[in-house]
């Protein structure tokens, strides 16, 4: 996404489902165990001699890390498949929220409105284990105007929000509708409107 200021259109993809990011991480796991089985298989065929311990070690430790670098690859594919459907759009200095199939909300961004913006995270332990604890993390982005509000949210990362510099919240906003985005699509998108905004008013 171009997020120059100066620049009178955005368009950004929303995240519809999860499941493409699911069935990308299965088929990169795939890939990686059938990538580090054919390296052990050639540990044993080859004329090193090699243990069944070092074999199952070297396999996990191959499969973990290939799939672990190859995390990357996977945002950027599952993303792409966000982008082909209609996003958010930026133009006129209108910005354009397809929120359902049939509903789209619109803010003028030229007349008076609100952002409010952070990042939050909770850490708590799992009913079943005490000890075993799972990490909630969430970026979000209000906008009102007019009465019509909309929270813009993203719950894999909070890196881009602090690089940003947005504020760490005490609790997740309650606003709706709802609409997901990647983590760094909203950050970029907000901070852009948000200097084309405070450049407008400047020369105004």
């Amino acid at each position: 996404m171009n997020t120059e200021p100066r620049e009178d259109f955005y368009s950004v993809p929303i995240r519809r489902t999860r499941w493409s990011s699911i069935w990308i991480a299965l088929a990169a796991f795939f890939a990686s165990s059938l990538l580090a089985a054919a390296f052990c298989g050639l540990l044993i065929w080859s004329s090193i001699k090699v243990g069944g311990a070092v074999i199952i070690i070297v396999f996990g430790l191959l499969c973990g890390a290939m799939f672990f670098f190859s995390r990357p690859w996977q945002r950027r594919y599952a993303r792409s498949f966000d982008s082909r459907r209609p996003g958010i759009r930026f133009a006129g200095g209108v910005l354009a929220v397809p929120v359902t199939d049939d509903l789209m909300l619109q803010f003028n961004l030229a007349e008076p409105h609100e952002w409010r913006y952070g990042w939050f995270e909770a850490v708590v332990a799992t009913n079943a284990a005490p000890t075993t604890h799972t990490r909630a993390v969430l970026t979000y982005a209000t906008l009102a105007q007019a009465g019509q509000q909309l929270l813009l949210k993203a719950e894999e990362s909070v890196r881009e929000a602090q690089m940003a510099g947005w504020p760490k919240s005490a609790e997740v906003p309650q606003t709706t509708p709802v609409v997901r985005l990647w983590a760094t699509d909203l950050v970029a998108l907000v901070e852009a409107l948000r200097s084309l905004t405070e450049l407008r008013s400047k020369e105004a």
